[in-house]
């Protein structure tokens, strides 16, 4: 094999080193407040963030719902809202826009309102 060819072939292996689950989760959880890591790594079953408007709640589930997705491999992450429309009109667009700004590989199909990861 040529010099270029073991290069290359040499960074995509240190890429795909580098994307682990939870190389991700920090580079997610670098763009949050500290009460919204707090909330993202509770370990509670069921969580409940009391506060007002513009606080960052979607921003903070889109980031614990991609680590989740992530990390637990084949799980189903639910996002639950008082319609089905109305929770896709919350969440897709902070889901999809942090997905696309940490270049984390994943198959949207908003037709179906499902994200899909590799693992």
């Amino acid at each position: 094999m040529s010099k270029s060819i073991l290069r290359e072939l040499a960074k995509r292996e240190r890429a795909a080193r580098l994307q682990t689950p939870e190389s991700i989760a920090n580079k997610i959880v670098r763009g949050l407040t500290d009460v919204q890591k707090r909330f993202v790594f509770d370990k509670h079953r069921l969580k409940v963030a009391r506060c007002g408007r513009r606080a960052g709640k979607s921003h903070a589930d889109a980031a614990y719902m991609i680590i989740e997705a992530l990390i637990k491999p084949k799980a189903n992450v639910l996002y639950l809202g008082i319609t089905q429309s109305s929770a896709f009109d919350i969440m897709w667009r902070p889901l999809v826009d942090m997905l696309h700004a940490n270049k984390i590989v994943h198959r949207p199909i908003p037709s179906s309102k499902t994200i899909f990861f590799p693992n």
